[in-house]
């Protein structure tokens, strides 16, 4: 704003006679052309300031969500991947268990299978040196003590069999050493050293909490 001088006021309406020439001390603010352009100018460019700070927080805002959005994919993608990862990793778990099982139950097996061999052999020994048919024979006519008896047993086995009192021995092609049959009125019933090794391998293998049939 220009400020109009005392002096130029007197100069623009002159002075009155009937009137004592006073000094004007009258201001007035009058705007320039150049001040009405600046006032314009600011408040357009604070408008233009407010609208493009409109538009920077709203991008803003936009990537914000945007990143929001990739982060939340982001983390379900990764759970999902961890789901599946733990899925395979029971699933490894439950089969290395029960291959382990397995593999403990055969070698279970196995040991039951080298004890027995090795009980085999050393009865085999001892039937050997001493007639261990003859003994279980012998049990079994005590038992039965009535009625006629008849052992069956192989040839090589008789000679061994004939000096049991109370039975009729008799060679039976079809079996072999270690084996024989009581036979009585009421049937056949296998008393040989392999029918007490089945029992012996039967014991054995119940130790284990598994089925007698499984045991290959």
């Amino acid at each position: 704003m220009r400020k109009v001088p005392a002096v130029e006021w007197e100069r623009i309406w002159g002075a009155s006679d009937a009137e004592p020439r006073l000094p004007i001390t009258f201001d007035q603010d009058v705007p320039t052309e150049r001040e009405r352009i600046l006032a314009t100018a600011r408040e357009a460019g604070y408008a233009q300031g407010q609208l493009l700070a409109l538009q920077e927080a709203e991008a803003a805002r936009a990537e914000i969500l945007q990143l929001r959005q990739q982060l939340e994919q982001q983390l379900q993608q990764a759970q999902q991947e961890t789901q599946r990862k733990a899925a395979e990793l029971g699933a490894l778990h439950a089969g290395l268990q029960s291959a382990l099982d397995e593999h403990f139950e055969k070698v279970q097996v196995l040991a039951v299978e080298v004890a027995y061999l090795a009980l085999a052999r050393a009865i085999g020994e001892v039937h050997a040196q001493r007639d261990l048919l003859a003994d279980l024979c012998e049990q079994a006519l005590r038992d039965r003590r009535a009625g006629p008896v008849t052992l069956r047993c192989a040839a090589s086995e008789v000679a061994a069999l004939s000096a049991l009192p109370g039975a009729v021995v008799v060679a039976d092609p079809a079996l072999g050493a270690g084996q024989c049959v009581l036979e009585t009125v009421a049937g056949f019933e296998a008393i040989g050293l392999d029918v007490r090794m089945e029992h012996i391998r039967l014991a054995l293998l119940a130790g284990l909490d598994r089925p007698h049939g499984a045991t290959r």
